[in-house]
């Protein structure tokens, strides 16, 4: 079970693998991690190094995989974030609250009719 809920978004996302760039799509997330949609293969535990764009800015951390493989969301990679540093975290979490609080809305309208 995950620590927190996913939701789904797309951020572009610059992975640097062995001095190349590789350019793909987050396309959910959670307080903790992140799917990245990609045909790219590594080995589960495998540590990534990651810029990923939010709305108002770029962070820069490390993810680990977690799952590599194909889901509902495509092939790509499960990671839980590994290194980011505190102001970054700070953006992250901030990110996340925002999006589960519009999903939070959106289901509440939803219930209601409305």
């Amino acid at each position: 079970m995950r620590r927190t809920e996913r939701f789904p978004v797309e951020l572009p996302v610059i992975w640097n693998r062995a001095g190349r760039e590789i350019h793909c799509n987050v396309v959910d997330v959670n307080e903790h991690g992140m799917y990245l949609a990609t045909d790219e293969v590594v080995e589960h535990g495998a540590l990534i190094r990651l810029k990923v764009k939010l709305p108002t800015r770029e962070l820069e951390m490390f993810v680990t995989a977690r799952f590599v493989g194909v889901t509902a969301s495509g092939r790509g990679i499960g990671a839980e974030i590994f290194l980011i540093d505190d102001m970054s975290r700070c953006f992250w979490v901030a990110f996340y609250q925002e999006l589960a609080a519009s999903f939070t809305q959106q289901r509440q309208t939803a219930a209601v009719g409305g």
